[in-house]
């Protein structure tokens, strides 16, 4: 299945631009600008460590677009009891290309053609659901209400001091992670 609607939603496109400042003119002239490079996500923070510039970007996974066929009001589950409609989102869910889809958020989040550099997701929450008898199921978390991936939050380094060349390209590496819920990095 081919997305319609993006994955990743950036609400703004990130530049990042190095300037020659070893003579700065003070005749009102222009910086000279040696590398720039256009990075998806919304600028969360930034510094520089010695000759090394750190940034942190944050991109929102539209995990609507992916989960709206099984939501439980969708049409073809009216009038099913909770079995019927687990069997018939799981026979929906099944019928996805998932691979696909991974293959579109590589490329929305600009992950370099893997995920080689993106840190696990691990579940660090308590387990709340409960067993039929009400005692507690500790084996499982509670995930109702939110989901794995509902953002991605990303590392980029770059060396300010590079050549950047003709094209004045800068050269960054990366990592990442996907995070949970609705939060806001603190």
């Amino acid at each position: 299945m081919n997305y319609t609607e993006p994955i990743v939603s950036d609400y703004s496109i990130l530049t990042v631009r190095v300037y020659d400042i070893t003579e700065v003119p003070n005749d009102g002239s222009p910086l000279e600008e040696v590398g720039s490079k256009e990075i998806s996500g919304d600028f969360f923070t930034g510094k520089s460590v010695g000759d090394t510039a750190v940034l942190v970007t944050t991109s929102y996974i539209n995990t609507w677009s992916i989960t709206t066929d099984v939501q439980r009001y969708e049409s073809q589950y009216c009038g099913l009891n909770s079995t019927e409609y687990i069997q018939k989102a799981a026979e929906t869910a099944a019928k996805r290309d998932f691979d696909a889809l991974a293959q579109q958020v590589v490329d929305d989040l600009q992950l370099d053609g893997d995920c080689s550099h993106v840190f696990q997701i691990s579940l660090m929450q308590e387990a709340k659901n409960k067993t039929s008898s009400g005692a507690s199921n500790n084996t499982m978390p509670d995930l109702s209400g939110g989901n794995l991936i509902n953002q991605f939050v990303s590392i980029l380094t770059f060396d300010m001091t590079a050549d950047f060349g003709e094209d004045m390209t800068i050269a960054t590496k990366s990592s990442g992670t996907f995070t949970s819920g609705n939060s806001y990095l603190s």
